[in-house]
């Protein structure tokens, strides 16, 4: 449980990450 904990906080960053550069 706690490795798809991991795994979603890690998707949730590199989404965000990528939303950032995709905007600037």
């Amino acid at each position: 449980m706690k490795g798809l904990v991991i795994v979603a906080s890690l998707n949730s960053e590199r989404c965000f990450c990528h939303r950032i550069t995709a905007t600037g």
